[in-house]
């Protein structure tokens, strides 16, 4: 998309402002914030006549519309949704902007959790519960996004959010990832010193895009493309890799500025500007604007150490490291008292379970963990409470309803067990919690 709109600048041509439009629509059925990609057409457009410009934008309009309106189609008779764009917005929305995501400044709602099957079937069993009937894809998203508007708190709070996500477009941190330098840095020297962050590409393509704009006039439309992006990102903040293509973007803005530094067609004061805009969006890249919270990525790469067998030992290294950066990480807590019930060390393991529930990412899994711990230890008041608790902010969570039913059994309900672990077999009959239950009290 970016070499097609160099391209159409100089040209204008039918074909280009065409493969244009295919580009983009490709790259937003890929990923619907890639609409603003369009933008990179602007500088075409400004430089044809009126003319010029109609036929542009509608070919360019056509060549988007090839691609969406085939995939619209296609999910209306899938899903009943005609929209080419992903159901998930309407969820993605509220995981952006909802109470825990104001809380911790990330995407995140404990409701809809972080899997993207999980938070697909919650979101749906959610919105139904609310609506009251049964509701297509479409109205889902819909749902959830009307949800996200009425709980955005007030004018302060949601001014605030929205400056802070902006800001963590160019931050220096890699929050959201599906993974982390800072961890991986444990195991790889290369990453120890190799400038690897999007961060310093962002700011460094920025400041090119200064060096470059008067003798390259192709290049605003692609600093309209990186706001236009910025702007959709801010609004739906997914996770930060989803920065990642922009970054690529603008490599492609530093090399192109080199190249023009070293010809020595640029002004002192040219670069002195630059320098300047590079300067501030460091300054911007390191803001404190959210907690630390390096730990997940330690406690990520325990679990994955666990789930291939490489042994207690080395997993519990990786949760050390994880308490050392963040001390009160609550998913190494989490997974640290998981190990101990399995050691059989209940108390140790209760210990590590309520560090967890001070953590938001972990609240609601620490204590459902915590059951089996607590009827364990004879605490059989303090489980069935936490049990009621938890059972009345929601029902579709396997492993509560096998713990809830452990507890239940323990305090001689045998019927209400019965009823709670059925209908967690229905949920996942394999569960490792479901068949703890099962195996316990003979049910």
């Amino acid at each position: 998309a970016l070499l097609l709109a160099i391209r159409l600048a100089k040209d204008a041509r039918p074909w280009t402002a065409a493969s244009l439009g295919v580009a983009v629509g490709v790259a937003t059925l890929g990923r619907s914030v890639s609409v603003a990609l369009v933008l990179l057409a602007v500088p075409a457009l400004l430089r044809a006549d009126l003319r010029g410009r109609i036929r542009i934008a509608a070919i360019c309009a056509a060549g988007l519309l090839v691609v969406l309106v085939p995939a619209a189609l296609r999910n209306s008779s899938v899903a009943g949704d005609l929209s080419p764009f992903p159901w998930a917005r309407g969820p993605n929305l509220y995981a952006a902007n909802g109470p825990d995501a104001r809380a911790t400044v990330s995407f995140w709602a404990s409701e809809l959790s972080g899997g993207p099957e999980e938070m697909a079937i919650r979101a749906d069993a959610g919105a139904r519960a609310g609506a009251g009937h049964e509701l297509t894809k479409g109205e889902v998203s819909s749902w959830w996004s009307a949800r996200a508007w009425s709980e955005r708190g007030t004018a302060g709070e949601f001014a605030a959010h929205s400056l802070r996500k902006a800001a963590l477009f160019f931050s220096a941190e890699e929050r959201g990832s599906n993974h982390s330098v800072l961890a991986e840095r444990d195991y790889s020297s290369w990453l120890r010193w190799s400038p690897v962050h999007a961060w310093w590409l962002l700011a460094a393509g920025a400041a090119a895009w200064w060096i470059l704009r008067l003798r390259h006039p192709a290049t605003d439309g692609v600093a309209l493309a990186l706001l236009g992006t910025w702007f959709l990102l801010t609004i739906a903040f997914p996770v930060a890799r989803y920065r990642l293509p922009i970054a690529a973007t603008a490599a492609v803005l530093i090399a192109c500025a080199v190249v023009e530094t070293v010809r020595g067609s640029v002004s002192m004061r040219r670069l002195a500007q630059s320098a300047a805009i590079l300067a501030t969006l460091t300054i911007v890249a390191f803001l404190p604007v959210r907690d630390r919270a390096e730990g997940t990525a330690h406690a990520n790469l325990a679990l994955a150490h666990l789930s291939a067998g490489d042994g207690r030992a080395v997993a519990d290294r990786s949760l050390r490291r994880a308490l050392e950066v963040e001390p009160n990480c609550g998913p190494a807590h989490e997974i640290l008292g998981r190990m101990a019930f399995d050691d059989g060390d209940a108390p140790g393991a209760y210990a590590h379970f309520v560090a967890a529930a001070q953590d938001r990412r972990s609240r609601f899994t620490a204590q459902v963990a915590a059951l089996p711990a607590l009827v364990r230890m004879n605490r059989l008041d303090e489980a069935a409470t936490t049990a009621r608790g938890l059972l009345g902010e929601r029902r579709d969570d396997p492993e509560l309803l096998a713990n809830a039913a452990l507890v239940a059994a323990a305090r001689g309900d045998r019927n209400q067990a019965l009823g709670l672990l059925t209908a967690a077999r229905k949920l996942a009959s394999t569960h490792p919690a479901v068949r703890r239950t099962a195996a316990a009290t003979g049910l």
